[in-house]
């Protein structure tokens, strides 16, 4: 009776679907592919991806071809007027990464990527972040690591809920930071953060964890050289050159060079990969 009976309902459903006598169930919306690297990559291309916003609000988006080299730019934005740029784990599509963009007024704003060049409607995450002389995500978890005007160090970890992001208590780490410039690592070797001091030196940061007072800092006996002052910028922008595995950093001097540290298991020789980003906010 049963097999009579999905015979049945397998012959009449297509006829009575055409007829219009009852309607299909409706899809759920497709989503998107998941992007290849996870990190930054606004363009679902697997290849890690570099933003720079010009003195005219123009976000622009520079992919890479994998192979240390910038394919050309895509204009990616107008609008954009903000004093810091940096990628992180935001509110959106859960496939893409997206930023933090602070304004002139000191808001910081979550702006999800929509996965090909563009962006979703920003969301508002609070104020009093113009406090903040360097901001930067934490390598292993949603959270910012910024250090204020007076020099002192702050975790701030948060939740990311599905339209906002719900800030957790802060955390200070320490003082004593004042003129120091924080570098996201993304785990690189091993490390937590990286900070250019006031003498031109990058250090990388480590942390240990107590129950009782939570992540303490230790700085390694070991640097990746002094000469470092001369950048107006320094980030980490995932796997650029080769996607091996290793992270790569991107710097701007200040006659608007731009310059690519790869890296395999430890910093190799720069090499100039453009020119012309004077004025330039880097993200």
């Amino acid at each position: 009776m049963k097999a009579s009976l999905r015979l049945l309902i397998s012959i009449t459903w297509p006829l009575l679907l055409a007829a219009g006598i009852f309607a299909a169930p409706a899809q759920a919306a497709l989503q998107p592919a998941p992007c290849g690297s996870g990190v930054r990559d606004f363009t679902c291309d697997g290849r890690p991806d570099l933003l720079a916003q010009d003195s005219h609000g123009t976000l622009w988006l520079y992919p890479n071809d994998g192979d240390g080299h910038l394919k050309p730019r895509i204009r990616s934005g107008t609008g954009w007027h903000y004093t810091a740029i940096l990628e992180g784990v935001v509110p959106g599509p859960a496939q893409y990464t997206g930023v933090f963009a602070r304004d002139r007024e000191g808001t910081l704003w979550a702006i999800p990527s929509n996965g090909h060049g563009g962006w979703l409607k920003r969301i508002r995450t609070g104020g009093g972040w113009n406090q903040m002389t360097s901001i930067i995500p934490a390598s292993h978890e949603p959270a910012l690591l910024a250090i204020d005007r007076s020099g002192t160090l702050w975790r701030y970890p948060y939740e990311v809920r599905s339209h906002s992001i719900h800030w957790l208590t802060r955390q200070r780490l320490g003082a004593g930071w004042a003129g120091h410039m924080l570098v996201a690592s993304r785990g690189y070797n091993d490390s937590d953060f990286l900070a250019r001091d006031t003498h031109g030196t990058l250090w990388p940061y480590y942390f240990t964890y107590d129950s009782h007072y939570g992540p303490h800092v230790h700085r390694s006996p070991f640097n990746y050289g002094s000469g470092w002052g001369k950048y107006r910028s320094i980030v980490e922008d995932g796997d650029f050159v080769n996607v091996d595995g290793y992270i790569d950093f991107v710097a701007t001097d200040t006659h608007g060079g731009l310059w690519l540290y790869a890296s395999e298991r430890g910093l190799k020789h720069r090499v100039q990969i453009g020119h012309g980003f004077n004025g330039y906010t880097i993200g």
